[in-house]
């Protein structure tokens, strides 16, 4: 046999060389790879003097711009962690850090995959000559030397094994990179491509640690959006709790993402479901201890509350917007649960702030395609919340001031302010012909869709069922898809667009990235959130984060995504 271990069989690895090199075609190692094939020798073995696999290990600090580096006695210069290959090692990345505890006795590392499917596949496979070593009797031969990247904790302490090296460093990634010498110029590239490629993760990973959050023990049921930005916070869930159960948004899953989460994960229901006993049942059949991460209520019902209080499975709830918000505070004395809202987290500002952005960006590139511009037509907006600010702001710098209502007249005195005209509803609707409703609580009714200017064209910020009333519309209107984004009302005395069939305008392209990284400083909130329900360390009722936590989840953003 090869290989005393069944795990490190010389199959197994000769497989993981045809996909490195199918990854990596570029570097061209199939030349190499007879001299292992034809090997009738162990090709881990140190005494396989035609050439056998090593291993090494790539660490760099938690800042992401150091890289470990030992000095080797026989060697006589720096290089990573790393060494021979052992019988009883169970994986090859076990190995090489299994190596790099025995060299530097630093433990608190973690593996970051180039290929999460399958973490034996190395970062880097560096094929080289060792000179021959007449102290030690052996000829000159090939090393195969798997590299695997790992991420250093902070506050790791270390023990040199002066038996090998004599000291370590941690040298600047930019540096490394400037000295311009082939392999290690490849090396930084890649380790720069993969710690980008995982950013998110290790981001995640540090929140994880730094508020001691632990949902190994509970299932997250979990609304989302199914656009790309939320892949990266299901990779982290998946790693820390016992089960996850998510709920599409049924007007916000883009086919592609949902294929990259796996499908034992998804539950295809709807709002109005979910208010079923029979639904409930199967969202929570396992009589798990659970707790919601939701988006706009979905939980914030009677039915729900009668569920639980009977089957005593949620230990709370963590809720992402405004209009769930409102939701959760009509039941909050019913509900018996803790809830904590990151709706008017100053974290969420920043994401409110660039959604306006976004909408206003879509809504144009729509009714460009009908041959209008905002610029050049009157627009008004109802809700002056932080979304109808932030659309505000998009208009205001178009040269354009939209006509605005809201219920509250502290936000109206805060929009003729800010430079908009205030009017009543009334004069909204009979005046402009685009809309911006952004209330999240049915901002128009069919009294007041009979009163929209003809032609008008309407952009929701949310979904249809929280933004309008369109249970009886077509008694009144006669409906017709002008194309697959624009559906078109018309009655005998009106006619009005309704863009993205009422449903949220940012969701029309669900490639397309809504607000960049800033969407991590939620999701970071939502984990801390989590983790505080699941210690029981928050009472009933609906509470946020303390701006102390706030304030540590900006600083990690800072650490990780600011580029310096």
């Amino acid at each position: 046999m090869f290989l005393k271990n069944n795990n490190l069989s010389k199959k197994l690895i000769l497989d993981i060389l045809d996909l490195y090199q199918q990854q990596s075609p570029s570097e061209k190692i199939t030349r190499y790879l007879p001299i292992l094939k034809k090997s009738d020798q162990s090709i881990i073995s140190r005494k396989n003097f035609s050439g056998h696999i090593t291993v090494s290990a790539f660490v760099i600090d938690p800042t992401l711009s150091k890289l470990l580096l030992v000095y080797h006695k026989n060697l006589k210069k720096y290089l990573q962690p790393g060494g021979h290959v052992e019988n009883n090692d169970k994986s090859l990345w076990l190995a090489a850090l299994r190596e790099l505890e025995e060299e530097t006795g630093i433990k608190d590392v973690f593996l970051l995959p180039k290929d999460e499917s399958n973490p034996e596949i190395p970062l880097d496979i560096d094929i080289h000559r060792i000179p021959k070593n007449p102290q030690k009797n052996e000829p000159s031969h090939l090393h195969f030397d798997f590299g695997y990247l790992f991420l250093a904790n902070k506050d790791n302490e270390w023990k040199i094994n002066k038996k090998e090296i004599t000291s370590l460093t941690w040298k600047n990634i930019d540096e490394l990179e400037k000295e311009n010498i082939p392999d290690k110029f490849r090396l930084i590239k890649k380790i720069k491509k993969l710690i980008l490629k995982r950013r998110d993760f290790i981001f995640f990973n540090e929140i994880i640690k730094k508020f001691s959050i632990n949902l190994r023990d509970v299932k997250i049921v979990a609304v989302l959006h199914i656009v790309p930005d939320i892949l990266s916070f299901v990779d982290i869930l998946k790693h820390q709790v016992k089960k996850i159960f998510i709920i599409p948004k049924k007007n916000s899953i883009n086919e592609n993402t949902l294929s990259k989460i796996p499908k034992e994960f998804i539950f295809f229901t709807t709002r109005e479901n979910l208010k079923k006993e029979t639904v409930l049942e199967k969202v929570f059949s396992d009589n798990e201890k659970a707790v919601i991460i939701d988006i706009g209520g979905y939980f914030a019902t009677e039915e729900f509350i009668n569920f639980n209080k009977k089957k005593r499975i949620v230990l709370g709830i963590v809720e992402d917007t405004e209009n769930g918000h409102l939701k959760y505070e009509k039941i909050k004395n019913n509900l018996h649960l803790p809830i904590i809202s990151v709706a008017r987290s100053q974290l969420k500002q920043n994401e409110d702030d660039l959604v306006g952005y976004t909408i206003g960006f879509y809504t144009e590139w729509v009714i460009r395609k009908m041959r209008r511009i905002p610029k050049f037509i009157t627009c008004g907006i109802i809700g002056y919340g932080k979304i109808g600010k932030s659309i505000a702001n998009f208009l205001f710098n178009q040269n354009i001031k939209p006509l605005v209502y809201d219920i509250d007249p502290i936000k109206l005195v805060e929009a003729l302010k800010d430079g908009a005209i205030v009017r009543k509803k009334d004069e909204v609707l009979e005046n402009n012909e685009l809309i911006f409703c952004a209330t999240g609580n049915n901002s128009l009714s069919i009294s007041d869709f009979l009163k929209i200017r003809p032609g008008c064209y309407i952009a929701s910020v949310t979904s249809s069922d929280d933004e309008f009333d369109l249970s009886k519309i077509n008694r009144y209107f006669t409906i017709t898809k002008e194309n697959e984004i624009i559906t078109k009302y018309e009655n005998e005395n009106t006619y009005f667009y309704l863009i993205n069939n009422g449903n949220a305008v940012n969701f029309i392209d669900k490639e397309g990235d809504r607000v960049s990284d800033f969407i991590r400083l939620l999701q970071a909130e939502i984990l801390v959130s989590l983790g505080k329900i699941v210690k029981n360390s928050v009472p009933f009722g609906i509470h946020q984060t303390s701006i102390e936590e706030k304030r540590k989840i900006a600083a990690l953003f800072l650490d990780y995504y600011c580029q310096k």
